[in-house]
């Protein structure tokens, strides 16, 4: 069924034009819910003093917590359980200040968050990509399953929701 909404949504994605209301090509079953995370109000857990970074525990969906590591500029998300793996070594980084949850059938299957990235390089500037993430469950840790760029057509969110709505057990980490 899962392989069935896939199809239909690449289909969809090919027909419509970059203005489409991103809302109006939602599958059947799939909505979302988003909430707020604001790092001054997450929990230190653990601080690291010859970096400087820390390990924060916050807020999350339902009683999904999470959590949130900030290393040498850089941040790395994870949800439902902290694990020990720091992925995100790109450019400097900061997050966005919503997480949307993907839910099937009102249960969580997903995350999509912003990351806002300096580039070393003037010319390139900041930029900022959506990330697709897992959600952790009791045999497999959360982990980064897309990421997407804001110049993928037809519209950024659209794409970032089509991987999102396609998260099983089985899905690859990056």
């Amino acid at each position: 069924m899962r392989k069935f909404v896939f199809t239909a949504i690449v289909a969809l994605l090919a027909a419509c034009s970059p203005s489409e209301n991103p809302s109006s090509l939602t599958p059947i079953g799939f909505e979302s819910v988003y909430t707020t995370l604001d790092l001054d109000k997450c929990q230190t857990i653990k601080t690291y003093e010859d970096s400087g970074g820390r390990d924060m525990k916050c807020a999350g969906y339902r009683d999904i917590p999470v959590f949130v590591s900030v290393q040498d500029g850089r941040h790395d998300i994870d949800i439902g359980r902290l694990d020990d793996d720091f992925v995100n070594a790109m450019d400097f980084n900061s997050l966005g200040d919503t997480l949307e949850w993907r839910l099937y059938s009102g249960e969580p299957v997903s995350v999509i968050a912003r990351y806002n990235f300096t580039a070393p390089d003037p010319v390139a500037g900041e930029y900022n990509r959506l990330a697709v993430l897992s959600i952790a469950t009791k045999d497999r840790d959360s982990c980064y399953i897309a990421w997407i760029s804001p110049h993928m057509k037809p519209n950024q969110i659209i794409k970032a929701r089509a991987f999102a709505d396609n998260v099983t057990a089985d899905t690859p980490c990056l």
